[in-house]
């Protein structure tokens, strides 16, 4: 498992990397707009080999959290029937925004998982965009 210090935040999608010459097209992955129910939560699932980094960012229509965890932690948590707000075992949990964005590089594969969490009352829409890039920054 990494260690707590290869987890950034950042408050932009704008990767501070430049892309190289002749490769400025479209990256795969993920971007969608997304509908997460009043006091639910929707995981998005990464296997990622040691090495590639995780980009996930979001932004939603109301305040949500953001955790990103392991797979074993989020299966303890669910397993545990979600009796706590957050995985305890997470990776790292950002609060309360309406805009979240991380980035993750495993030392090792491993599978993750972000969880966007609505603990509101209501729905909340979410456009969410998500890539998982190799060391060279191309995406996988």
């Amino acid at each position: 498992m990494a260690s707590k210090s290869d987890v950034f935040s950042f408050n932009s999608w704008v990767s501070p990397e430049p892309i190289p010459s002749g490769q400025q097209h479209l990256a795969f992955g993920i971007c969608e707009v997304i509908s997460v129910g009043a006091c639910d939560e929707l995981p998005y699932v990464f296997e990622i080999s040691g090495g590639q980094k995780l980009s996930f960012s979001l932004t939603a229509s109301h305040e949500v959290d953001l955790v990103l965890c392991d797979e074993s932690a989020y299966d303890d948590w669910v397993d545990a029937g979600l009796q706590t707000q957050h995985p305890k075992e997470a990776l790292l949990t950002l609060r309360h925004a309406c805009q979240h964005s991380l980035e993750f590089r495993p030392e090792q594969d491993t599978t993750l998982i972000a969880i966007i969490i609505n603990l509101a009352d209501c729905p909340v829409q979410s456009v969410v965009a998500a890539n998982v890039l190799d060391s060279a920054g191309r995406p996988c």
